[in-house]
């Protein structure tokens, strides 16, 4: 081994002597000799000199390339930069010179060198230290200054100015201690006239980047270094934040807080986790709540509430712990109260209604469509029960007052107390419904329901008696009659017309008052049409189908009665709808035109 490093030792000693006149060797990409056609072409042979040996390399058309100087004329690698010394050249393809700089006795460069343009201009100037080079000074091609390199100056190292052909300052770049410990990079950008338009912070951690019009901050793109989330911030002429994008990286799922302003000003915050929404949702104008609610693993949880801007209206919503819904209701504007925080909410005398009556002797004047205005008058109250006297024909009638129904009533609860915004209560009946007839007759029915109520508004109700705080209670009843026979008055003739089935639908909305101890009105529509079910509370109120129970009069004991005029009591101006509209003599049709008490 040590023989062959001997006998290749001496083959550039070899080469120079053997090839003495050539005028070129050829070279390849890396400067190695070649047999093959040539990347570059050397001179040949190596002249010495004082303090070296001559280097001249050009281009395979014969334009020069580079000018330098090896120490060692017989070392392997002949041209590697470890064997370069003194000065050197690079040329443009022109002849003008692209670099010019100077080798130290190990081959590095060291010092100044100076990059030109291929107009001779120079390009950029460079301090080459064995650590790396600092640029200390670039220009344009014209020769206008482009960068230039400061001193230090303070806590700021690293000092640079850029400028446009103009002349005009483009940025400044330097390095100072980061607030989190180790130093920063920070980049102020410039327009034309001076101003700062972007800036640049870059620590061992994140980068933050702002774009600045008009002296105002307007968008903030922070990132952290290792790539794992990005944070994207938008503001206002007023400094004010008007959007925050906060995602996970790579994928660009959502997390942590998440802001958007609209147009309008309202202002809407809601809160991720890992690309699911998770914690506080809410939207507001200044310091107005417009909704407010909570989610838990994607799930809506807790309580919500959404304020209608047009109407004042706030709808309240509930879930379980499992995003499961649990009931919805409503505030009528005139009602709503703030809390401290200024979220809205039920005033606190109809957040749990207890059932509470006037003294005994109160009196109720109640009006059924256009029929004449019933007298109901408190008599007694006994622990849950309470007596009245209907009309003035002695007939009794005892309530249960935690229900809201006659004592003897087998199903319900009608109203179930105490009442709370966005109760729900579910029941089933069945009964026989005994109908008399004249001449002795009487006919029957089995009588099925399934009834769902809900506390679904708070609001205040105007009826002939005045103007009063209620909770509005929704019925809906799906309906079943069948199993229907008679006796005497010719009713043991009647026949199924099909198979002796009637279903439909009943929606009562009853509006229960504090105030007055009663529903104080009650609007009930029957439809063979399930869609009955859903409509809003303001078209059964508006529908000349609609029946109505009306207070027209709330007089205290010994008081005298004072009614006022109905204001939705009135003779039904249509029929209701999804049943036979002819007349015939069937069980069927006498089913779907009773109606049970």
């Amino acid at each position: 081994m040590m023989l062959r490093l001997a006998m290749l030792a001496g083959v550039p000693a070899l080469l120079l002597s053997a090839l003495t006149g050539a005028d070129t060797r050829a070279l390849d990409n890396d400067w190695f000799l070649t047999d093959g056609d040539p990347a570059f072409r050397l001179h040949w042979p190596l002249e010495q000199t004082d303090s070296g040996w001559r280097v001249v390399i050009d281009k395979p058309d014969g334009t020069l390339f580079f000018k330098s100087q090896i120490a060692d004329p017989e070392a392997l690698h002949l041209l590697n930069t470890s064997n370069r010394r003194g000065p050197f050249a690079y040329y443009h393809d022109n002849g003008q010179v692209e670099l010019e700089g100077h080798y130290d006795d190990q081959g590095r460069i060291t010092g100044q060198s100076i990059f030109y343009w291929d107009n001779g201009n120079a390009r950029e100037i460079r301090d080459y230290l064995p650590e790396g080079y600092h640029v200390l000074k670039a220009f344009h091609e014209n020769g206008g200054l482009a960068m230039e390199a400061l001193p230090d100056k303070g806590e700021r190292t690293g000092r640079e100015k850029h400028y446009r052909k103009d002349g005009s300052l483009r940025s400044r770049l330097y390095t100072r201690p980061a607030e989190q410990g180790g130093l920063a990079d920070v980049r102020l950008n410039y327009d034309p006239q001076g101003n700062i338009v972007a800036r640049v912070e870059a620590n061992d951690d994140v980068q933050v980047s702002e774009t600045i019009k008009d002296s105002h901050l307007v968008e903030r793109l922070t990132f952290d270094r290792a790539g794992t989330w990005s944070l994207r911030e938008r503001f206002n002429e007023d400094g004010d934040l008007i959007r925050r994008d906060r995602n996970l990286l790579p994928g660009y799922q959502r997390d942590g807080e998440q802001i958007f302003v609209t147009d309008e000003g309202v202002r809407r915050v809601s809160h991720y986790r890992k690309g699911k929404r998770h914690g506080a949702s809410s939207s507001r104008r200044g310091d107005t709540w417009l909704a407010q609610g909570f989610y838990r693993n994607d799930q809506p949880v807790g309580r919500w509430f959404k304020v209608d801007e047009d109407t004042g209206e706030v709808t309240v919503t509930r879930y379980d712990d499992q995003g499961r819904f649990l009931g919805r209701y409503h505030i009528g504007a005139d009602l709503v109260v703030h809390g401290d925080d200024g979220k809205p909410m039920a005033p606190a005398a109809l957040g749990e209604v207890e059932r509470s009556l006037p003294p005994v002797g109160t009196s109720w004047l109640y009006q059924f469509n256009d029929a004449q205005p019933v007298t109901l008058t408190l008599t007694a109250i006994n622990g849950g029960r309470a007596d009245y006297e209907v009309g003035e024909g002695g007939i009794t009638l005892r309530e249960d007052l935690n229900a809201y129904q006659p004592e003897s009533a087998e199903a319900g609860p009608t109203l179930r107390f105490p009442l709370h915004p966005g109760d729900v209560w579910r029941y089933d009946t069945e009964s026989t419904v005994e109908v008399p007839v004249s001449k002795g007759g009487r006919w029957q029915y089995r009588y099925r329901t399934r009834v769902i109520s809900r506390v679904d508004a708070l609001e205040k109700i105007q009826v002939g008696a005045g103007t009063f705080a209620a909770l509005r209670i929704s019925r809906e009843i799906a309906w079943r009659k069948d199993q229907a026979r008679g006796e005497g008055a010719g009713l043991d003739n009647i026949r199924n017309g099909g198979d002796g089935l009637v279903e439909g639908f009943t929606r009562e909305l009853l509006w229960y008052a504090p105030e007055a101890g009663r529903v104080v009105l009650k609007a009930h529509m029957e439809s063979g049409d399930p869609n009955l079910l859903h409509r809003p509370a303001a078209q059964l109120l508006d529908n000349a189908a609609t029946w109505f129970t009306e207070l027209r009069a709330l007089t205290g004991p010994g008081g005298k009665s004072h009614p006022g005029e109905p204001r939705y009591a009135r003779e039904p101006r249509a029929g209701w709808i999804g049943f036979a509209m002819h007349a015939n003599d069937t069980w069927e049709y006498r089913m779907q035109n009773h109606a049970v008490e």
